[in-house]
């Protein structure tokens, strides 16, 4: 993917140079199980999963321009699901320092046009976990809407069962939300 910038972050090409600050945020308990993985246990690890990101070209490292410190992660990935056929998922994961500080919305309208204007996609799912009302938010911050829940065999921290709720956004009404917004005055 190339390098995209907002008025608060650069998306780019992971590096090895970045594995502290991956392991920084992923080692939080409260990060990973939001996203459907476990905290990462060693820096060890970190580095292991960040020469997947590196090798498999999917996921951009969200690097905060104020600090020059990765605080998160972006990707469009390559998915088939029976119910929804070959597809493209957006997937976002954000250091818990950062949340609720409109980084994620701002981060997903980049990556948005991007995958619509620059590689020319129809369609974008994206989803959530039951328990994951931060990732709603932006999910319907961003324009995406409903399209189904799906059960999965996984538990919370407190043996809730975890549902995954599904969105999807075309190119279609992208351009309508673009269009509206513009319309819109400041």
């Amino acid at each position: 993917m190339k390098t995209l910038e907002t008025k608060r972050t650069i998306l780019r090409d992971w590096t090895q140079e970045d594995a502290a600050d991956l392991y920084a945020y992923a080692s939080n308990p409260k990060v990973g199980p939001m996203a459907g993985w476990k905290p990462h246990e060693t820096l060890e690890e970190s580095k292991e999963i960040l020469s997947l990101f590196i090798k498999e070209k999917e996921t951009l490292a969200i690097e905060l321009k104020s600090t020059h410190k990765v605080i998160g992660s972006v990707g469009l990935h390559h998915r088939t699901y029976a119910e929804f056929g070959d597809i493209i998922e957006l997937g976002y994961v954000l250091s818990e320092n950062h949340w609720g500080q409109g980084i994620m919305p701002e981060v997903v309208q980049a990556v948005l046009s991007y995958a619509f204007m620059d590689c020319g996609h129809d369609r974008i799912l994206v989803a959530h976990y039951s328990n994951n009302s931060q990732s709603k938010r932006v999910i319907e911050k961003s324009g995406f809407y409903f399209l189904k829940k799906l059960s999965t065999n996984k538990k919370d921290s407190s043996g809730n069962a975890i549902d995954d709720y599904f969105y999807e956004l075309t190119k279609e009404e992208y351009i309508k939300l673009l269009k509206s917004q513009e319309s819109i005055p400041s």
